[in-house]
Protein backbone atom coordinates (compact mmCIF):
# COMPACT_ATOMS: atom_id res chain seq x y z
CA UNK A 1 0.00 0.00 0.00
CA UNK A 2 2.72 2.30 0.78
CA UNK A 3 4.49 1.37 -2.24
CA UNK A 4 1.30 2.19 -4.34
CA UNK A 5 1.42 5.51 -2.62
CA UNK A 6 4.60 6.08 -3.54
CA UNK A 7 4.31 5.96 -6.45
CA UNK A 8 1.17 8.03 -7.06
CA UNK A 9 2.93 10.92 -5.54
CA UNK A 10 5.89 10.63 -7.90
CA UNK A 11 3.20 10.47 -10.82
CA UNK A 12 1.73 13.91 -9.55
CA UNK A 13 5.07 15.85 -8.71
CA UNK A 14 6.22 14.42 -12.36
CA UNK A 15 2.82 15.78 -13.63
CA UNK A 16 3.02 19.47 -12.25
CA UNK A 17 6.90 19.65 -13.51
CA UNK A 18 5.76 18.67 -16.86
CA UNK A 19 2.50 20.86 -16.88
CA UNK A 20 4.58 23.63 -15.84
CA UNK A 21 6.16 24.97 -18.79
CA UNK A 22 3.04 24.58 -20.68
CA UNK A 23 1.59 26.71 -17.75
CA UNK A 24 4.37 29.07 -18.20
CA UNK A 25 3.74 29.05 -22.04
CA UNK A 26 -0.13 29.64 -22.10
CA UNK A 27 0.35 32.50 -19.81
CA UNK A 28 2.83 34.16 -21.89
CA UNK A 29 0.42 34.33 -24.96
CA UNK A 30 -2.71 35.47 -22.62
CA UNK A 31 -0.04 38.17 -22.08
CA UNK A 32 1.11 40.34 -25.15
CA UNK A 33 3.81 42.57 -23.37
CA UNK A 34 7.28 42.04 -24.07
CA UNK A 35 9.05 38.90 -23.22
CA UNK A 36 11.70 39.54 -20.37
CA UNK A 37 15.20 39.27 -20.72
CA UNK A 38 14.91 40.06 -24.47
CA UNK A 39 18.53 41.74 -25.41
CA UNK A 40 18.91 43.89 -28.98
CA UNK A 41 22.36 44.13 -29.74
CA UNK A 42 23.55 42.69 -26.51
CA UNK A 43 21.29 45.37 -24.45
CA UNK A 44 17.94 44.70 -22.28
CA UNK A 45 14.93 45.53 -23.43
CA UNK A 46 12.68 46.84 -20.75
CA UNK A 47 9.93 43.60 -19.68
CA UNK A 48 6.27 44.17 -20.05
CA UNK A 49 6.44 47.72 -21.89
CA UNK A 50 6.33 48.62 -25.32
CA UNK A 51 9.40 47.98 -26.62
CA UNK A 52 8.93 50.63 -29.99
CA UNK A 53 11.17 53.49 -27.48
CA UNK A 54 13.79 51.22 -26.08
CA UNK A 55 14.89 49.56 -29.35
CA UNK A 56 14.90 53.29 -31.05
CA UNK A 57 16.65 53.92 -28.55
CA UNK A 58 19.24 50.98 -28.87
CA UNK A 59 19.17 51.60 -32.55
CA UNK A 60 19.82 55.25 -32.84
CA UNK A 61 23.07 54.73 -29.91
CA UNK A 62 24.63 52.07 -31.76
CA UNK A 63 24.74 54.32 -35.24
CA UNK A 64 26.19 56.53 -33.21
CA UNK A 65 28.98 54.76 -32.47
CA UNK A 66 31.99 56.19 -33.86
CA UNK A 67 34.73 54.13 -36.54
CA UNK A 68 37.82 54.76 -36.67
CA UNK A 69 39.77 54.78 -39.85
CA UNK A 70 43.13 55.05 -40.80
CA UNK A 71 44.70 56.53 -43.68
CA UNK A 72 48.54 55.95 -44.21
CA UNK A 73 49.76 58.01 -40.96
CA UNK A 74 46.39 60.03 -40.42
CA UNK A 75 43.71 58.82 -38.47
CA UNK A 76 39.61 59.85 -39.04
CA UNK A 77 36.36 59.25 -37.26
CA UNK A 78 32.90 59.23 -38.70
CA UNK A 79 29.98 57.50 -36.74
CA UNK A 80 28.24 54.54 -38.53
CA UNK A 81 25.12 56.34 -39.81
CA UNK A 82 27.75 59.45 -41.25
CA UNK A 83 29.36 56.18 -43.02
CA UNK A 84 25.80 55.74 -44.53
CA UNK A 85 25.15 52.29 -42.33
CA UNK A 86 21.03 52.19 -42.02
CA UNK A 87 18.76 50.02 -39.60
CA UNK A 88 15.55 49.04 -39.62
CA UNK A 89 13.61 49.72 -36.53
CA UNK A 90 9.89 49.02 -37.02
CA UNK A 91 11.38 45.41 -38.03
CA UNK A 92 13.56 44.86 -34.71
CA UNK A 93 10.52 46.05 -33.31
CA UNK A 94 8.48 43.47 -34.34
CA UNK A 95 10.97 40.78 -33.87
CA UNK A 96 10.85 41.53 -30.02
CA UNK A 97 7.46 41.79 -29.87
CA UNK A 98 6.85 38.36 -31.94
CA UNK A 99 9.46 36.29 -29.26
CA UNK A 100 7.52 34.16 -26.56
CA UNK A 101 4.51 34.59 -28.71
CA UNK A 102 4.61 32.66 -31.82
CA UNK A 103 1.54 30.14 -31.19
CA UNK A 104 4.50 27.05 -30.97
CA UNK A 105 5.00 25.76 -27.65
CA UNK A 106 7.82 24.39 -28.55
CA UNK A 107 9.60 27.43 -30.41
CA UNK A 108 7.83 29.66 -27.31
CA UNK A 109 9.05 27.57 -24.59
CA UNK A 110 12.93 27.72 -26.04
CA UNK A 111 12.56 31.54 -26.72
CA UNK A 112 11.28 31.78 -22.36
CA UNK A 113 14.45 29.68 -21.55
CA UNK A 114 16.69 31.59 -23.48
CA UNK A 115 15.75 35.06 -22.78
CA UNK A 116 15.49 33.88 -19.07
CA UNK A 117 19.60 33.19 -19.27
CA UNK A 118 20.26 36.14 -21.75
CA UNK A 119 20.46 34.08 -25.17
CA UNK A 120 17.93 35.82 -26.77
CA UNK A 121 19.93 38.54 -28.54
CA UNK A 122 18.11 40.23 -31.43
CA UNK A 123 20.65 42.21 -34.22
CA UNK A 124 19.47 45.17 -35.91
CA UNK A 125 18.82 44.57 -39.95
CA UNK A 126 21.26 46.83 -41.45
CA UNK A 127 21.83 47.86 -44.79
CA UNK A 128 24.40 50.87 -46.78
CA UNK A 129 24.54 53.76 -48.18
CA UNK A 130 27.80 52.72 -50.10
CA UNK A 131 28.01 56.83 -51.89
CA UNK A 132 28.40 57.84 -48.08
CA UNK A 133 31.20 55.80 -47.39
CA UNK A 134 32.82 57.24 -50.88
CA UNK A 135 32.17 60.83 -49.59
CA UNK A 136 33.58 60.34 -45.72
CA UNK A 137 36.67 58.91 -48.02
CA UNK A 138 36.55 62.04 -49.93
CA UNK A 139 37.82 63.74 -47.19
CA UNK A 140 40.96 61.70 -46.76
CA UNK A 141 42.22 62.50 -50.05
CA UNK A 142 43.91 65.57 -49.67
CA UNK A 143 45.81 64.14 -46.87
CA UNK A 144 47.48 60.89 -48.72
CA UNK A 145 50.31 60.91 -50.76
CA UNK A 146 49.20 57.64 -52.75
CA UNK A 147 45.84 57.32 -54.34
CA UNK A 148 42.95 55.56 -52.18
CA UNK A 149 42.15 52.25 -53.69
CA UNK A 150 39.30 52.48 -55.92
CA UNK A 151 37.35 49.83 -53.70
CA UNK A 152 38.28 51.29 -50.30
CA UNK A 153 34.65 53.08 -50.26
CA UNK A 154 32.56 49.60 -50.35
CA UNK A 155 35.71 47.73 -47.99
CA UNK A 156 34.59 50.66 -45.34
CA UNK A 157 30.86 50.47 -46.17
CA UNK A 158 31.09 47.04 -45.34
CA UNK A 159 33.38 47.33 -42.17
CA UNK A 160 30.90 49.61 -41.23
CA UNK A 161 27.60 47.60 -41.81
CA UNK A 162 29.85 44.59 -39.67
CA UNK A 163 29.57 46.78 -36.59
CA UNK A 164 33.32 47.04 -36.82
CA UNK A 165 35.22 50.17 -35.38
CA UNK A 166 38.62 50.14 -36.62
CA UNK A 167 39.26 49.91 -40.40
CA UNK A 168 42.35 50.48 -42.70
CA UNK A 169 42.54 52.01 -45.79
CA UNK A 170 44.61 50.63 -48.69
CA UNK A 171 46.75 53.27 -50.33
CA UNK A 172 48.15 52.60 -53.64
CA UNK A 173 51.20 54.19 -54.48
CA UNK A 174 50.64 57.32 -56.50
CA UNK A 175 51.41 56.97 -60.52
CA UNK A 176 54.54 58.46 -62.10
CA UNK A 177 54.28 61.05 -64.70
CA UNK A 178 54.83 59.31 -67.95
CA UNK A 179 57.47 61.99 -69.64
CA UNK A 180 58.71 60.52 -73.12
CA UNK A 181 61.56 58.23 -72.93
CA UNK A 182 64.98 59.65 -73.76
CA UNK A 183 63.80 63.27 -72.85
CA UNK A 184 65.44 64.73 -69.69
CA UNK A 185 62.90 67.49 -68.01
CA UNK A 186 65.43 69.48 -65.65
CA UNK A 187 64.63 73.14 -66.67
CA UNK A 188 62.37 74.90 -64.48
CA UNK A 189 60.25 77.30 -66.92
CA UNK A 190 58.07 79.27 -64.39
CA UNK A 191 56.59 78.89 -61.30
CA UNK A 192 53.48 80.75 -59.68
CA UNK A 193 51.79 79.71 -56.54
CA UNK A 194 48.11 81.27 -54.99
CA UNK A 195 46.91 81.03 -52.13
CA UNK A 196 42.84 79.95 -50.50
CA UNK A 197 41.01 79.17 -47.86
CA UNK A 198 40.61 76.00 -45.66
CA UNK A 199 38.40 76.15 -43.17
CA UNK A 200 34.71 76.29 -42.02
CA UNK A 201 32.62 76.91 -44.96
CA UNK A 202 35.31 76.88 -47.53
CA UNK A 203 36.54 73.40 -46.98
CA UNK A 204 34.27 72.28 -49.87
CA UNK A 205 36.22 74.61 -52.57
CA UNK A 206 39.36 74.03 -50.67
CA UNK A 207 38.77 70.12 -51.59
CA UNK A 208 38.07 71.00 -55.19
CA UNK A 209 41.31 72.92 -55.68
CA UNK A 210 43.52 70.19 -54.25
CA UNK A 211 41.42 68.01 -56.60
CA UNK A 212 41.75 69.94 -59.62
CA UNK A 213 45.58 70.49 -58.97
CA UNK A 214 45.61 66.78 -58.33
CA UNK A 215 44.02 66.23 -61.87
CA UNK A 216 46.50 68.42 -63.57
CA UNK A 217 49.70 67.33 -62.09
CA UNK A 218 51.99 65.33 -64.44
CA UNK A 219 50.25 66.50 -67.55
CA UNK A 220 52.69 66.90 -70.80
CA UNK A 221 52.20 69.50 -73.11
CA UNK A 222 53.87 67.73 -76.11
CA UNK A 223 56.36 70.11 -78.55
CA UNK A 224 54.03 72.47 -80.44
CA UNK A 225 51.14 70.84 -78.91
CA UNK A 226 48.26 72.08 -76.76
CA UNK A 227 46.77 71.76 -73.14
CA UNK A 228 43.10 71.53 -72.57
CA UNK A 229 42.90 72.44 -69.03
CA UNK A 230 39.13 70.87 -68.98
CA UNK A 231 40.45 68.08 -71.38
CA UNK A 232 42.59 67.46 -67.96
CA UNK A 233 41.04 68.07 -65.24
CA UNK A 234 37.58 66.60 -66.26
CA UNK A 235 34.21 66.78 -65.57
CA UNK A 236 33.38 68.57 -61.84
CA UNK A 237 31.04 66.05 -60.52
CA UNK A 238 31.30 63.90 -58.30
CA UNK A 239 32.46 60.88 -60.18
CA UNK A 240 35.30 62.68 -60.73
CA UNK A 241 36.19 63.68 -57.13
CA UNK A 242 34.49 67.28 -56.60
CA UNK A 243 32.26 68.52 -54.57
CA UNK A 244 29.78 71.44 -53.65
CA UNK A 245 30.75 74.66 -52.81
CA UNK A 246 29.23 77.87 -52.91
CA UNK A 247 29.19 80.03 -55.69
CA UNK A 248 27.91 83.04 -56.62
CA UNK A 249 24.90 83.75 -58.97
CA UNK A 250 23.04 87.58 -58.92
CA UNK A 251 24.54 88.76 -56.02
CA UNK A 252 23.56 85.70 -54.09
CA UNK A 253 25.35 82.36 -52.48
CA UNK A 254 23.93 79.42 -53.65
CA UNK A 255 25.61 75.69 -53.89
CA UNK A 256 27.55 74.72 -57.28
CA UNK A 257 29.43 71.69 -58.10
CA UNK A 258 33.55 72.07 -58.37
CA UNK A 259 33.48 76.06 -56.87
CA UNK A 260 37.18 76.69 -56.66
CA UNK A 261 38.60 75.27 -60.01
CA UNK A 262 39.08 78.39 -61.41
CA UNK A 263 42.18 79.45 -59.05
CA UNK A 264 44.04 76.36 -60.38
CA UNK A 265 43.46 77.35 -64.19
CA UNK A 266 44.68 80.62 -63.25
CA UNK A 267 47.71 79.87 -61.53
CA UNK A 268 48.63 77.03 -64.19
CA UNK A 269 47.81 80.47 -66.68
CA UNK A 270 50.46 82.90 -64.85
CA UNK A 271 52.88 80.05 -65.20
CA UNK A 272 52.08 79.45 -68.38
CA UNK A 273 52.67 83.41 -68.92
CA UNK A 274 56.15 83.70 -67.26
CA UNK A 275 57.38 80.54 -68.97
CA UNK A 276 57.24 81.96 -72.22
CA UNK A 277 53.97 79.46 -73.15
CA UNK A 278 50.92 80.82 -75.30
CA UNK A 279 47.66 81.10 -75.34
CA UNK A 280 44.80 79.31 -77.48
CA UNK A 281 41.56 79.91 -75.74
CA UNK A 282 41.60 81.88 -72.78
CA UNK A 283 38.32 83.96 -70.80
CA UNK A 284 39.44 86.34 -67.76
CA UNK A 285 36.93 86.81 -65.08
CA UNK A 286 34.43 89.48 -64.76
CA UNK A 287 35.02 90.61 -61.87
CA UNK A 288 38.56 90.63 -59.68
CA UNK A 289 39.42 87.60 -57.71
CA UNK A 290 41.28 87.58 -53.85
CA UNK A 291 43.92 85.65 -54.83
CA UNK A 292 45.60 86.97 -58.62
CA UNK A 293 46.34 89.99 -60.31
CA UNK A 294 43.69 90.96 -62.54
CA UNK A 295 44.97 89.74 -65.88
CA UNK A 296 46.77 86.78 -64.65
CA UNK A 297 43.35 85.15 -63.57
CA UNK A 298 41.33 82.64 -65.37
CA UNK A 299 37.98 81.49 -66.02
CA UNK A 300 36.73 78.10 -66.92
CA UNK A 301 33.71 75.74 -66.60
CA UNK A 302 33.08 72.42 -67.74
CA UNK A 303 33.00 71.63 -71.13
CA UNK A 304 31.83 75.59 -72.23
CA UNK A 305 34.53 77.72 -70.78
CA UNK A 306 38.18 76.28 -71.39
CA UNK A 307 42.00 77.29 -70.87
CA UNK A 308 44.47 75.97 -73.82
CA UNK A 309 47.84 76.40 -73.13
CA UNK A 310 50.29 76.13 -76.33
CA UNK A 311 53.55 74.98 -76.19
CA UNK A 312 56.00 77.11 -78.91
CA UNK A 313 59.05 74.93 -78.25
CA UNK A 314 60.86 72.01 -79.15
CA UNK A 315 60.44 69.82 -76.26
CA UNK A 316 57.39 68.62 -74.29
CA UNK A 317 56.65 70.82 -70.94
CA UNK A 318 56.17 68.74 -67.93
CA UNK A 319 53.47 70.12 -65.38
CA UNK A 320 53.70 69.88 -61.82
CA UNK A 321 50.96 70.79 -60.12
CA UNK A 322 49.86 70.66 -56.56
CA UNK A 323 47.46 72.23 -53.37
CA UNK A 324 48.64 71.82 -49.82
CA UNK A 325 47.43 73.50 -46.75
CA UNK A 326 46.15 76.47 -48.55
CA UNK A 327 49.21 77.16 -50.94
CA UNK A 328 48.49 76.41 -55.20
CA UNK A 329 51.24 75.67 -56.92
CA UNK A 330 52.02 74.99 -61.03
CA UNK A 331 56.07 74.45 -61.97
CA UNK A 332 56.72 74.25 -65.48
CA UNK A 333 59.84 72.02 -66.47
CA UNK A 334 61.13 71.54 -69.46
CA UNK A 335 64.66 70.91 -71.18
CA UNK A 336 65.66 74.80 -71.10
CA UNK A 337 64.67 78.52 -71.13
CA UNK A 338 64.34 79.54 -74.58
CA UNK A 339 62.62 82.82 -73.15
CA UNK A 340 62.81 85.89 -70.83
CA UNK A 341 59.18 86.62 -70.39
CA UNK A 342 58.26 90.43 -68.79
CA UNK A 343 54.34 91.14 -67.90
CA UNK A 344 52.81 94.02 -68.08
CA UNK A 345 49.34 94.99 -67.44
CA UNK A 346 47.41 98.57 -68.39
CA UNK A 347 44.01 99.67 -68.39
CA UNK A 348 42.32 100.36 -71.79
CA UNK A 349 39.24 101.86 -70.85
CA UNK A 350 35.65 101.93 -68.51
CA UNK A 351 33.24 99.81 -70.40
CA UNK A 352 29.78 97.81 -70.17
CA UNK A 353 29.45 94.35 -70.48
CA UNK A 354 27.48 92.02 -72.65
CA UNK A 355 27.27 89.27 -70.73
CA UNK A 356 27.44 88.25 -66.51
CA UNK A 357 28.99 85.16 -65.06
CA UNK A 358 27.57 83.27 -62.20
CA UNK A 359 30.89 82.85 -60.29
CA UNK A 360 32.22 81.30 -57.37
CA UNK A 361 34.00 83.08 -54.53
CA UNK A 362 37.12 83.70 -56.58
CA UNK A 363 35.91 83.21 -60.46
CA UNK A 364 33.34 82.10 -63.08
CA UNK A 365 31.48 78.98 -63.33
CA UNK A 366 29.10 79.80 -66.84
CA UNK A 367 27.93 82.99 -68.88
CA UNK A 368 24.46 84.34 -68.64
CA UNK A 369 23.35 87.18 -70.84
CA UNK A 370 23.95 90.57 -69.66
CA UNK A 371 22.55 94.35 -70.85
CA UNK A 372 25.35 95.62 -72.43
CA UNK A 373 25.33 98.66 -70.39
CA UNK A 374 27.51 97.90 -67.47
CA UNK A 375 24.31 96.17 -65.15
CA UNK A 376 24.11 93.50 -63.86
CA UNK A 377 20.59 91.82 -64.40
CA UNK A 378 19.79 91.23 -60.60
CA UNK A 379 18.66 93.29 -57.71
CA UNK A 380 22.13 94.52 -57.28
CA UNK A 381 22.99 98.05 -57.78
CA UNK A 382 24.31 98.95 -61.01
CA UNK A 383 28.33 98.76 -61.94
CA UNK A 384 30.59 100.02 -64.66
CA UNK A 385 33.40 97.75 -65.47
CA UNK A 386 36.59 98.43 -67.03
CA UNK A 387 38.82 96.70 -69.47
CA UNK A 388 42.66 95.81 -68.60
CA UNK A 389 45.00 94.65 -70.70
CA UNK A 390 48.18 91.93 -70.09
CA UNK A 391 51.15 92.39 -72.91
CA UNK A 392 54.08 89.26 -72.46
CA UNK A 393 57.07 90.70 -74.11
CA UNK A 394 59.59 87.67 -74.06
CA UNK A 395 63.37 87.48 -76.00
CA UNK A 396 65.33 85.07 -76.86
CA UNK A 397 68.71 85.11 -74.66
CA UNK A 398 70.54 87.30 -77.07
CA UNK A 399 68.39 89.97 -75.87
CA UNK A 400 66.64 90.39 -79.64
CA UNK A 401 62.67 90.62 -78.99
CA UNK A 402 61.02 87.37 -80.03
CA UNK A 403 57.16 88.29 -80.16
CA UNK A 404 55.00 90.90 -77.92
CA UNK A 405 51.19 89.73 -77.88
CA UNK A 406 48.19 90.30 -75.85
CA UNK A 407 47.60 87.65 -73.33
CA UNK A 408 44.06 88.90 -71.90
CA UNK A 409 41.22 91.78 -72.27
CA UNK A 410 39.65 91.43 -68.14
CA UNK A 411 36.47 92.94 -67.53
CA UNK A 412 36.30 93.84 -63.70
CA UNK A 413 33.38 95.24 -61.70
CA UNK A 414 33.91 98.38 -60.26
Amino acid sequence: MLQRTTLLGLFLFGSLIAAFPAGVWGFVQLDDRTLGGVRVEGIQVPAGDDPAAAVSEIAQAWLDEEVTVQVENDVLTATRGELGVRVDVDATVRRVRAAGHSGDVISDLAAIIAARRGHLDIALPRSVDAEAAATFLELATPFVEGQIADDAGTLLSSAAVAGVTEHVVTVEPAPEPEVPTGVALETSLASFSTRYHTGGRHRGRAHNVEQAAANLDGAIIPPHGTLSFNGVVGPRDRENGFRRAMVIDGGQLVPGMGGGVCQVASTLHAAALEGGLEMGEYRPHSRPSGYIAMGLDATVSYPQIDLTVENPFDFPVLVQSHAVDGEMHVDLIGQARPREVEIARRVLNRRGYAQRVVEDIYGAIQLLPGDGEGRRQSQDAAHSGFETQAVTQAAVHNGICEFAGLCGAFSMLQ
